[in-house]
């Protein structure tokens, strides 16, 4: 079992990098046009979807993929598989990045963005709001992740000759030994916040009933586990081929064992709470809503079906395809509940600004790029086995 990180080393201006970085400057200077003209110069938002793509997208979904962080931490904390452990670094290095993004989503989103620094005042809080919870949880696991990653760092830095070498030195250790309260807070953030997310939609008139449950806190916190688990099995596809990494032949099949199951739940969940409300003859109605939920359901099973039996999960393609199709269907799950199931009040009609997209796309470009760096600098990924070749694409 591998389980030395190391730096993954090569040039960090690669052209695909380049292609990114300026992907990720274009979306930097509309939020810039954003934050000084408002909503309304680069966003198709109005009273029926106050809500556009930015929330499902770069908050609800990003914070799904990178609920890997949290997954691993039940897994090899809470249930002691300690045999996982070489990969928590990777993992909460991905979660790091991603709820960087849902972070700076919420900002950009938010109407009266300059009045943020009001959050932490105690006494102007409202007790009532479930958005709240949902903001301190995520403000405050974004710095629990990013000091669960600074270990990496520290290892990297330790051994320079430099005044950054030696506060490395002098503060790893103790980091260490303040870790287990970090990762106490590591799972019990998540936990809330991921239910949270689908819990701000229980009181709503607005979800369509294909997607309005009681259940909505256990669905979403089921979805973000099957995406956080099917979001590492991608990332180990995507690390070894696009960095050239050497393929995880033991941990990585025995981790796309927990998706099926978890999938089964949350179906067995979803069907039976829709037959208990009698709500299962909107399925045959030949409408939007349900081609999405089937679409939904599809992307599930074909996804859960490519892992069952040892061999399928021991085929590097069709496990990354498995993972692919789950976190398709995490996120679709996601982005339905939040923007294709509302059927707002009035003649309302949403599609998003070539504006909304390009901002997308240039905080995940950016959050690609973070990504890469730190691999390539710090010691993060799984080391190569002896005699093993590393080829870094980009």
């Amino acid at each position: 079992m591998i389980t030395r990180a190391e730096p993954v080393g090569g040039p960090i201006f690669t052209r695909a990098f380049l292609v990114m970085l300026a992907f990720g400057l274009v979306g930097v200077g509309l939020i810039g046009v954003r934050f000084l003209f408002g909503l309304a110069p680069i966003t198709n938002l109005s009273d029926g979807y106050p809500w556009g793509i930015w929330k499902p997208l770069n908050v609800v979904i990003a914070t799904g993929i990178g609920a890997g962080g949290y997954a691993m931490a039940l897994l090899v904390y809470i249930f002691n598989r300690g045999k996982y452990h070489a990969l928590v670094r990777p993992a909460l290095l991905t979660s790091a990045v991603a709820y960087s993004i849902g972070g700076a989503s919420v900002m950009v989103d938010l109407g009266r963005w300059w009045n943020v620094w009001r959050l932490p005042l105690v006494w102007l809080w409202n007790s009532h709001s479930v958005l709240l919870e949902v903001s301190l949880c995520v403000i405050t696991y974004v710095l629990v992740l990013w000091v669960e990653v600074s270990p990496a760092f520290w290892e990297g830095l330790k051994s320079r000759a430099t005044r950054a070498g030696r506060f490395a030195r002098w503060f790893g250790p103790r980091l260490q030994k303040a870790l287990p309260l970090v990762i106490a807070l590591g799972v019990l953030l998540p936990t809330m916040h991921q239910s949270a997310l689908g819990g701000l939609f229980m009181i709503s008139t607005y979800l369509h009933p294909l997607w309005h449950s009681g259940f909505l806190p256990l669905l979403f916190l089921i979805s973000c586990l099957v995406m956080g688990y099917s979001g590492l099995v991608l990332q180990d596809g995507l690390t070894r081929l696009v960095l050239g990494r050497p393929q995880e032949d033991d941990l990585m099949p025995r981790l796309a064992r927990l998706p099926p199951f978890l999938v089964l739940a949350f179906l067995l969940l979803r069907f039976g709470d829709l037959a208990f409300k009698g709500r299962l003859g909107l399925l045959l109605v030949p409408d939007r809503y349900a081609f999405f939920f089937w679409l939904e359901i599809g992307l599930a099973l074909a996804g859960s079906a490519l892992l069952l039996g040892d061999g399928h999960r021991r085929d590097p393609g069709r496990r990354f395809l498995a993972a692919l199709s789950l976190i398709l269907f995490g996120a679709l799950y996601r982005f339905d509940t939040y923007l294709i199931g509302i059927v707002p009040r009035g003649d309302w009609h949403y599609f998003p600004a070539p504006a909304e997209i390009f901002v997308s796309l240039g905080l995940w470009a950016l959050a690609g790029c973070v990504f890469i760096v730190v691999v390539k600098r710090f010691p993060v990924l799984d080391a190569a086995p002896p005699g093993a070749q590393t080829i870094v694409h980009a």
